[in-house]
């Protein structure tokens, strides 16, 4: 007979998910910090370069910075990835931004999209990566398949300097969102679903059902709803249109 006590299994199912819990939440903290650490090295950095405003001093700092670490904490403190620190803190220069981030964003993320020149391709990478839950690899993918080219969110007249409204709204919906708030929204503004939605989960192209409706307008009050992901509605409503 059997010495195995009762309920044995779903205990120990019960107590590995705490430890998977666990160990998730701590790799979610120590990447948090990690990558908090080379925001915070960048931005010392960048000021110490910036208040002797020679490019020349740049170099020195990164060479002799590097030399220095790496005597004191071994490799990882390359001259390449202190360059790295310094590009993070001047693409992200706002820290309660980059703080939300990095609990979603891994530094090796970070450091696939802070050498995107494009502003709005980087934000459209990021969100998508936040959304998706992409790992690196499969961020790396997306950006080498052209998605962001290949998306309505890209398109943008070419002869102005800022983005307007050109009969389609590009949004990208919250996690966990009621659909049928969003759909009834839709019918509330006499907008529907483009086909071009389908290319990406969770990132919809809005059409309006009939001519003559202020898309301007329209968009005010869907970026007010708090539906979307971007918390800013002005930077929501530059990055998303077209």
């Amino acid at each position: 007979m059997s010495n195995k006590p009762q309920n044995i299994n779903k205990l120990f199912s019960e107590i590995k998910q705490l430890i998977e819990e666990a160990r998730q939440t701590v790799a979610v903290a120590v990447n948090a910090a990690t990558t908090i650490l080379y925001w915070n090295i960048g931005r010392r950095i960048k000021n110490e370069i910036l208040e002797n405003k020679r490019a020349e001093y740049g170099e020195e700092v990164v060479k002799t910075l590097s030399q220095e670490l790496t005597r004191e904490y071994g490799k990882g403190w390359s001259e390449q990835h202190i360059w790295h620190c310094l590009r993070f803190a001047e693409t992200f220069p706002d820290n309660e931004i980059l703080y939300a981030l990095s609990r979603q964003l891994s530094w090796t993320h970070f450091r696939k999209v802070m050498y995107l020149n494009d502003e709005l391709k980087r934000e459209f990478y990021i969100q998508m990566t936040r959304i998706e839950n992409w790992n690196t690899r499969t961020l790396n993918e997306k950006i080498d398949s052209m998605l962001f080219e290949r998306t309505a969110i890209s398109k943008k007249p070419e002869d102005s300097e800022e983005f307007h409204f050109f009969g389609s709204i590009s949004v990208g919906l919250k996690p966990k969102i009621n659909l049928n708030r969003f759909y009834n929204l839709l019918r509330q503004n006499d907008l529907e679903i483009g086909q071009e939605s389908r290319h990406l989960s969770g990132w919809y192209v809005l059409e309006p059902l009939k001519p003559g409706i202020d898309v301007v307008s329209v968009a005010n009050r869907l970026f007010e709803t708090g539906l979307f992901n971007f918390s800013s509605p002005s930077r929501s409503r530059q990055y998303h249109t077209y």
